[in-house]
């Protein structure tokens, strides 16, 4: 069995976050919980 690695590339657009043109309700904790899990920090 062979593993291979790959890079993700996630570009965070601030129109989604308060203050932006589309803001999103609760953008802010799934954001924080996306990248920590992402990251292998989250549970």
């Amino acid at each position: 069995m062979s593993s291979k690695t790959a890079l993700i590339v996630v570009d965070i657009q601030n129109d989604h976050f308060p203050g932006g043109l589309w803001t999103l309700s609760k953008a802010d904790p799934a954001y924080g919980a996306g990248v920590a899990r992402a990251l292998g920090l989250g549970d």
